[in-house]
């Protein structure tokens, strides 16, 4: 404790002389604070662009769903708020130290009737400092309870990921399917006009009836109508591939990966041997019910 005693016509410690004495007690209190606020964890750039000479790959729509993709950046910031979760469990193995500081000031008369009176300056300092050392397994069962459930979460998060990675590629597919589907019904309508005016042509000369002029005129009808629900269709498509990237606008561009149809070397029963035991919901489930039996375990 340290006390100071000021005479009567002499002014009291100044308060800049306080906080500095409070500063070389406990340098913690003075610090700067008002720093930078913590930044979220920020996705990778995303280039929405594709380059012109090469269109819009398979490449870049997944590329651009997992920058983007609310879903996954959901799963990510789960990811790290678990990883805060076990950086507050880690916290049970430092100690705790705490500081207190106080300033008293008082005014007291002269004995003996004596004029004048004299000031009390008072400033105390104290630390103290205590850590647990052993509680009967309970910390070390609430970090390993900790640490299983991030790998759980890290689990769900991958699967969260190769969720939209499968919807943005069908999405994708789709568009080219689309797109296919509107070319043959194009060519189907400019064939059918030509047949319309061949008919038309063959009935001018006497050598076709007004039916088959009347059916070739159906049937170009029939055409443009299934051309509309292809360009219709087209629309859709691309409103599924943008939903699935988690863009809200995108300009449609050209697909470069063309739409083939590649062989599947595995049969049912090889894929479900090779891939059923690394699936990753499976893993989180693993390691959820081992970080609730270790919890019960250990109470």
């Amino acid at each position: 404790m340290i006390s100071r005693l000021v005479g009567v016509r002499r002014p009291r410690i100044q308060g800049s002389v306080f906080l500095a004495l409070l500063c070389m007690t406990s340098p913690a209190l003075c610090a700067d604070t008002a720093g930078q606020p913590p930044q979220a964890p920020q996705a990778g750039s995303v280039q929405t662009q594709p380059t012109p000479s090469k269109g819009l790959s398979v490449a870049d729509v997944v590329r651009i769903a997992l920058d983007n993709h609310s879903s996954v950046k959901s799963a990510q910031y789960q990811v790290n708020a678990q990883e805060a979760v076990v950086h507050q469990q880690m916290a049970a193995y430092y100690p705790n130290v705490t500081f207190n500081n106080s300033y008293r000031t008082a005014n007291s008369s002269a004995a003996g009737g004596v004029s004048g009176s004299k000031g009390f300056d008072t400033v105390s300092s104290t630390a103290n400092a205590s850590m647990t050392l052993y509680n009967f397994g309970k910390r070390e069962g609430l970090v390993q309870s900790a640490r299983d459930t991030l790998d759980a979460t890290q689990y769900s998060y991958n699967t969260t990921a190769n969720n939209v990675v499968l919807a943005v590629k069908q999405a994708y597919y789709g568009v080219l399917q689309a797109n296919a589907l509107l070319a043959v019904n194009e060519e189907t309508v400019n064939d059918r006009q030509v047949t319309l005016r061949q008919t038309q042509a063959f009935y001018d000369v006497g050598s076709k009836p007004k039916s088959d002029v009347t059916q070739a005129e159906a049937n170009l009808l029939l055409a443009q109508a299934n051309l509309i629900a292809a360009r219709n269709s087209v629309e859709v498509a691309w409103a599924s591939l943008r939903n699935t990237m988690g863009v809200d606008d995108y300009p449609k561009e050209p697909l470069s990966d063309p739409l083939e149809v590649t062989p599947i070397s595995l049969t049912l029963d090889e894929a479900k041997r090779f891939h059923l035991p690394d699936r990753e919901p499976l893993r989180s489930s693993r390691w959820v019910a081992t970080s609730c039996a270790d919890a019960s375990a250990r109470g």
